[in-house]
């Protein structure tokens, strides 16, 4: 883009540092210096016409044509990007996942992007007209491995999104596609075509060299009669279709030796119409999916077909349901009857095999579905987007487990597999800045998840936790009518405490520590029925600590979350004499107010030793019990290994220390507190009562997320007060290795 000032007389270009492929440009009728501009790279917006642009950093709106994914703990995600090459980052982060995570794998209009199953650093990405690469992760280096014509051998004509295809059979061959199959088993260094032209080669739709206006336009993004989809079959080899940009859908059954065009078998589908994507059954290797698209030349129907029978004959699976072309669809690894179907407008779901399909809504826009990929370890289905980037289902395991029968019943719990207990972690960037996107985490919540046939509307509905015979938790129940995930918390309520002006002894009242691994039981009350079900909860498998270290861990991190409430309980009591008391005194006379004011004195020196409240919550601080306690109990509940020994010498000291307390407590309970009672029970006026020890527990805490090792926050001044000066944030961010 350039701009001229004086009506045309000369020109200058804008800020360089934008992306270069500007689509939409808006100026400010107000402000004709305020210009925001819409790019391939995103939104940049500019108060200096164009001389300096500001990129929005925090928008989702990245493109991605296509989406693989490696077998990582978490696992990686790999993909292109419209214009803004090929990346790859991870489906898990501590803190959640920035822009920064991802890492580039080449440049370019990025499309299909895989890593070597078995090879972990070499990564295979392609861009535009049939570039394709092996990138070294550990070199950086990208090795350029694309065929080229022998003497006397046709020109190559590749899609500008040329399909990459790695064997499921063979994790050494892989193909690459122009209007011939190619088929390598040396990561790309060599290729052998396996294929004739299996388009149709029309030269009516090969002048591309011929297009354009003033200048010749010809990108590679005007090639046709290019082979766009390719697949082998997840159960033989041999089988391996390819499908085409001008309607032909190729497969061969003894590895290319011969194809057979089954187009013509297919009832329905226009001639020509482009063949978008093409899923190998995962059960039978003469299954098959494919969508055709035919949106270029104005025809906006779905078109989805299935064969059982090696393309001799198909069956449509387009239903009014379903809203836009398709552009993908895959079948499920365990569930034969379901189905994923990415359109224009959305995914959409079948459990039917297809008989009936439902758009999926939950938290997923109307937006370009151009791929999907499910992983064969976890339960997720990972999307690619144009318009929200890669967007992914966490866990289809209620999905999968859906059926005829379970639709009928009134209330059914899905099986779901253990809750791992994430440990806190370190990693994610220092001050990142306002302006960025940080995408969410799967939920470390426990999941409860069950069908309902019918929507729960009148009468009581709750979830009750259960742990060996006692009540932990009642949260509340999903009502509606369908698939309902309830999430539950794996964190304990964070540890009553004193108030304090200490940071870090605060940052120790903030968060509860996890709950322990193991079998809890789940009762959904609904009127008068109640269900029954349990989930489980495992410490992280691929953890680093023991279980003997986490044992001891858990038994310190407990006893000083005990010894924290403890002392809390005792400061409340202290606190709630000293006022009652007060209100007393102010009219008694003579020798009961003598008493109540010593109570008074007794009570208020007793609670002023446990805590410090001096200083400015900023660089002047001081420890009493209270704090040296909380900040005990965060030093140790965020590191999920043994503690040291000079740890555990403390807790043993601050043992010793409460120990003494509580006798002080009780002694200024059964004497003080007494006398004063018996004065004002001859005076005839009410005793002084406290809060029984569960009557204190049961007060209001706010408690912690629902995320383990993650925190939740009161909107009170104290946590505004510490994460909103710059010293705390300093120190709070320090501590949570956020």
């Amino acid at each position: 883009m350039i701009i001229s000032e004086d009506r045309g007389d000369r020109f200058r270009a804008i800020d360089g540092t934008v992306h270069s492929d500007i689509h939409d440009i808006w100026i400010d009728p107000n402000n004709t210096k305020h210009l925001i501009i819409g790019t391939d790279g995103g939104a940049y917006e500019s108060f200096d016409r164009g001389n300096t642009f500001k990129m929005w950093m925090n928008l989702p709106v990245s493109q991605f044509y296509h989406v693989s994914l490696d077998d990582e703990r978490p696992f990686n995600v790999y993909g292109g990007l419209q214009d803004n090459g090929s990346w790859y980052g991870p489906s898990r982060k501590t803190g959640g996942i920035t822009n920064s995570d991802w890492k580039n794998s080449f440049g370019g209009d990025g499309f299909y992007s895989f890593r070597h199953p078995t090879k972990k650093e070499f990564i295979f990405s392609e861009y535009q007209g049939g570039n394709l690469v092996r990138y070294n992760t550990k070199t950086g280096m990208p090795k350029e491995i694309k065929p080229y014509p022998a003497v006397g051998e046709a020109e190559f004509r590749f899609n500008w999104n040329t399909p990459i295809h790695l064997s499921p059979t063979n994790t050494d061959r892989m193909y690459f596609a122009s209007q011939y199959l190619f088929m390598s088993t040396d990561m790309g260094d060599s290729w052998k075509r396996i294929s004739p032209d299996l388009t149709t080669n029309n030269p009516e739709k090969q002048k591309q060299k011929q297009s354009g206006g003033l200048t010749i336009d010809n990108s590679t993004a005007e090639n046709h009669c290019t082979i766009y989809a390719v697949a082998e079959a997840y159960r033989d080899g041999n089988v391996v279709w390819a499908g085409t940009d001008d309607g032909n859908l190729q497969v061969t059954a003894n590895a290319g030796a011969s194809w057979s065009n089954v187009t013509g078998n297919i009832a329905g589908l226009p001639a020509n119409t482009w063949v978008s994507f093409i899923e190998p059954g995962r059960f039978d290797k003469n299954t098959a999916f494919a969508t055709f698209d035919g949106h270029r030349t104005g025809d906006m129907k779905t078109y989805v077909y299935k064969t059982t029978d090696l393309g001799k004959t198909w069956k449509s699976l387009a239903t009014p349901q379903i809203e836009g072309y398709a552009y993908c669809i895959r079948q499920d690894l365990m569930n034969p009857e379901l189905l994923f179907l990415g359109t224009e407008f959305g995914l959409y779901i079948s459990v039917d095999g297809g008989a009936n399909w439902a758009r999926f809504e939950n938290n997923l826009p109307k937006v370009a579905v151009h791929d999907m990929a499910i992983h064969p370890r976890d339960p997720s289905l990972v999307l690619a987007t144009h318009g929200r980037g890669i967007i992914i289902l966490d866990d289809i395991t209620p999905l999968r487990q859906l059926s005829t029968e379970v639709m009928k019943s009134p209330l059914h719990f899905f099986e779901l597999a253990p809750t791992v207990l994430r440990d806190p972690g370190a990693g994610s960037n220092w001050f990142g800045g306002s302006g960025n996107f940080v995408a969410g985490n799967p939920p470390a919540a426990a999941q409860i998840a069950y069908y309902m046939s019918k929507r729960h509307t009148f009468g009581k509905m709750d979830i009750e936790i259960w742990k060996d015979g006692k009540l932990l938790r009642t949260i509340p129940a999903g009502k509606s009518a369908g698939i309902n995930v309830v999430e539950m918390p794996t964190a304990m309520e964070k540890p009553k405490a004193p108030p304090t002006n200490n940071r870090m002894a605060l940052f120790g009242s903030l968060f509860g520590p996890n709950l322990e691994a193991g079998k809890y039981d789940v009762k959904v009350i609904k009127g008068k029925d109640t269900y029954t079900s349990s989930f489980s909860l495992v410490n992280d498998p691929e953890s680093a600590y023991s279980e003997a270290e986490r044992k001891v861990q858990r038994e310190t991190t407990m006893n000083l979350y005990n010894r924290s409430e403890q002392l809390a309980y005792i400061y409340h009591v202290f606190g709630d004499i000293e006022k009652k008391a007060g209100a007393i005194s102010g009219t008694a006379k003579g020798k009961l107010k003598k008493t109540l004011d010593q109570l008074i004195q007794k009570a208020k020196t007793g609670k002023d030793t446990l805590v410090a409240l001096g200083g400015d919550f900023y660089v002047d601080e001081d420890e009493r019990l209270g704090e040296r306690i909380s900040d005990l109990y965060r030093q140790v509940s965020v590191y999920p290994g043994q503690p040291s020994a000079s740890q555990l010498m403390r807790t043993t000291r601050l043992d010793a220390e409460m120990n003494a307390l509580q006798k002080r407590f009780d002694a200024f309970l059964s004497k003080d507190l007494a006398e004063a009672n018996k004065a004002l029970a001859a005076a005839k006026i009410p005793t002084i009562t406290y809060n029984t020890f569960e009557a204190f527990k049961a007060l209001d805490s706010g408690g912690s997320s629902k995320d383990g090792g993650q925190l939740y926050f009161d909107e009170n001044l104290m946590y505004k007060g510490l994460t909103r000066s710059g010293m705390g944030q300093f120190w709070f961010l320090s501590w949570l290795n956020l």
